[in-house]
């Protein structure tokens, strides 16, 4: 009978020696224990991050924008507004004349609205292909010269920018 109390006895002490729980307990604990020391020390900061965060968005809200004010430093222009207007008076005078580009070359510039009507009369011609303005090719059976009496609109357009030089 010994022998099996003895095996008995060191079933048991085996058993107990398995894993210490204390120590399982206090380190469960202790993690814990920290978990919640670091919680309470951060949520102040998570909370005055998003009353800082808050705060400077009601500022950029409220902040005046100021109107007609010029901005520091120094004026590139005496008077910008009236420059601006010069400036468009300017390239409208452009777009409604007529002159020489190239004198030699017979590129001339002819007025906005008129090369419009121009377009919407003979069509593009070869600069929709691709072709350059010097190799422009039109059909015969299109040709704008054999519809206007031999005078294309091209011509007629040099035409008037001859007449309208000084």
């Amino acid at each position: 009978m010994s022998t099996t109390s003895t095996q008995a006895d060191e079933t048991k002490n085996f058993l107990g020696r398995e894993l210490p729980y204390r120590a399982l307990y206090v380190a469960v604990i202790a993690i814990l224990a920290v978990c919640v020391v670091f919680a309470i020390l951060l949520l102040p900061m998570v909370r005055g991050f998003a009353s800082w965060s808050d705060a400077t968005q009601e500022r950029a809200r409220t902040r005046p924008t100021p109107v007609n004010t010029r901005p520091v430093g120094p004026l590139l222009q005496s008077s910008p507004e009236g420059q601006l207007i010069d400036y468009d008076r300017e390239i409208d005078r452009e777009l409604a004349s007529y002159g020489w580009i190239d004198e030699n070359g017979g590129i001339a510039k002819i007025p906005l609205e008129r090369a419009r009507e121009l377009i919407l009369q003979e069509g593009l011609g070869g600069i929709a292909d691709g072709a350059s303005g010097s190799d422009q090719s039109v059909p015969s059976d299109t040709d704008p010269a054999a519809t206007d009496g031999g005078v294309s609109a091209a011509e007629e357009a040099a035409e008037e920018v001859e007449s309208s030089e000084p």
